[in-house]
């Protein structure tokens, strides 16, 4: 049973973000009242001084709506999960402790849940480095909004943005999904499935959050297992439409094959990345096609149709082309 009257909650993973995590809560606190924000800021076995210095900051900081966990170090996903678990607000949201909420962020999400007309809420965001704050160029808010009949689910499938800290979701639905523990795209296998499920959506066309750029992050720190991670998400997916008896919904066949032509992309940009070409293994190819299966050919390019039904082809030219390339010894 909720025991407060919170309207949102904010969860905050933490790892090793001393440097960061109290300008990440002042971003928060600054601009929310205590009454109606739950704050809930998970530590996730940081080995740095993350743990005093949010317990400094806590220690300047009267209210009660803030609850503080520390934890043995099981990842992002697992550090999630346990905030959705000590969420009381009507609606959940999620900042990561090196990132930053906008200063107007507060005052147009707050009408907007009160009126417990949306599911799901979603924002854009904007980079930021940490030298340049002061450059950073707040946009203007849009004339309208988009909701319900308006909202074009498909856009956000082939956009394939599925930052889970870019939402606003209502508790119900937040809670019915878990973030899948130990995998790397985690959002990947959690947001899409908010959007399958929320009955009312609301896009907001402007920033409200600000994305530290960081070298460490893992799309540019890419390992060979993350290609089965994400073609995990594809899998989900499919999975999804046999337990529900969907095979034959011409929208989700779309929203299926966006998300199948964004792990192609993805995948290409990982073998190369990693390989200097697209080096797929057997699995890949074996995936590779039978995904191809559930696509629906007219929302697919003609190149990215070939590249699906011959991938072993892809991988041959594209060796070919490394090996031109590549300067001799």
């Amino acid at each position: 049973m909720k025991k407060n009257n919170f309207i949102l909650s904010v969860i905050i993973p933490c790892y090793n973000s001393e440097e960061f995590i109290t300008q990440c809560l002042l971003s928060i606190t600054e601009q929310t009242p205590a009454d109606k924000v739950q704050i809930i800021i998970i530590n996730d076995g940081s080995k740095d001084q993350s743990d005093g210095v949010i317990k400094d900051f806590l220690s300047s900081y009267n209210n009660q709506n803030i609850i503080y966990q520390y934890r043995s170090n099981a990842g992002v996903s697992a550090a999630r999960n346990a905030g959705l678990d000590l969420a009381e607000g009507n609606y959940i949201t999620f900042i990561d402790s090196d990132d930053l909420l906008r200063n107007n962020y507060w005052s147009v999400i707050e009408p907007l849940i009160l009126s417990e007309q949306y599911d799901l809420i979603d924002f854009k965001y904007d980079r930021f480095y940490q030298n340049n704050n002061d450059e950073i160029k707040i946009l203007s808010h849009p004339n309208s909004y988009q909701s319900t009949s308006e909202y074009n689910l498909a856009q956000t499938f082939k956009t394939s943005a599925w930052h889970v800290w870019t939402r606003v979701i209502k508790r119900e639905l937040a809670t019915a999904e878990y973030f899948e523990v130990g995998k790397r795209y985690e959002d990947m296998l959690y947001t899409p499935y908010l959007y399958l499920k929320a009955q009312k959506i609301l896009h907001l066309d402007h920033s409200l959050y600000l994305y530290r750029d960081n070298p460490n992050s893992i799309t540019r720190n890419i390992r060979a297992e993350d290609i089965q991670d994400i073609s995990l998400s594809v899998k989900k997916m499919v999975r999804y439409i046999k337990e529900t008896h969907q095979e034959n919904d011409e929208q989700l066949k779309e929203l299926t094959t966006y998300m199948i032509v964004n792990f192609i992309q993805e995948v290409r940009k990982m073998y190369k990345k990693i390989y200097g070409y697209y080096n797929y293994n057997d699995t890949t190819i074996e995936e590779i096609k039978e995904f191809l299966s559930y696509c629906d050919r007219k929302h697919i390019s003609l190149r990215t149709y070939l590249r699906m039904r011959f991938p072993q082809v892809d991988r041959i030219l594209s060796r070919l082309r490394y090996k031109r390339c590549k300067p001799s010894k």
